[in-house]
C-alpha cells in the first residue's frame, strides 16, 4: 500500500482507469423579487341584503409599510359551505384608497373572500373568510 508522496504500487495501477469527468454545468438560479400584497374583506347582513367591503394594499419599501392601492382587479368569491367550491361573485376595482363596497340580495348564509392576482411586481393576495 502506498502512502502520501510514495509511488503507486503495481496492485493500485492494475485497476481499470476511471473515465474522464464529464463537465457539470451550473444550474441557473432565478430569484423572483416582488412586493407583498394584502387583501381584507368584511361583510355585514341586514335582512336579505349582504354588504361586502374589500381592501387592497401593497408593500411600499420607501415607507416600510403596506399602503392602500388601486388599479388591480380583484374577484369576490362566495361558497355555501366549507366543502363547496368557491364561485366568482363579482369583480372589484379598488381606487386609490384601496377600498370597494357593494351590496346584494341573498337569502342564505355564505362564506366570502376576495382574491387579487399576482402581477409581475406584486405577489397575489387572498383575504380572510367572512360568513354572513
Amino acid at each position: 500500500m502506498s502512502g502520501p508522496g510514495e509511488p503507486l504500487s503495481a496492485s493500485s495501477t492494475s485497476r481499470s482507469p476511471r473515465p474522464p469527468p464529464t463537465p457539470c454545468t451550473q444550474n441557473s438560479p432565478k430569484t423572483d423579487v416582488r412586493l407583498g400584497g394584502w387583501a381584507g374583506l368584511t361583510a355585514s347582513r341586514s335582512g336579505s341584503y349582504v354588504t361586502v367591503n374589500t381592501t387592497y394594499a401593497h408593500y411600499a419599501p420607501t415607507q416600510d409599510k403596506f399602503v392602500p392601492a388601486g388599479g388591480i382587479r380583484g374577484t369576490v368569491q362566495s361558497r355555501t359551505s366549507s366543502t363547496s367550491p368557491w364561485v366568482s361573485l363579482k369583480w372589484v376595482y379598488p381606487g386609490a384608497t384601496g377600498k370597494t363596497s357593494f351590496r346584494y340580495s341573498v337569502s342564505t348564509a355564505r362564506d366570502y373572500r376576495v382574491v387579487f392576482p399576482a402581477t409581475s411586481m406584486i405577489w397575489g393576495a387572498t383575504s380572510n373568510i367572512a360568513r354572513r
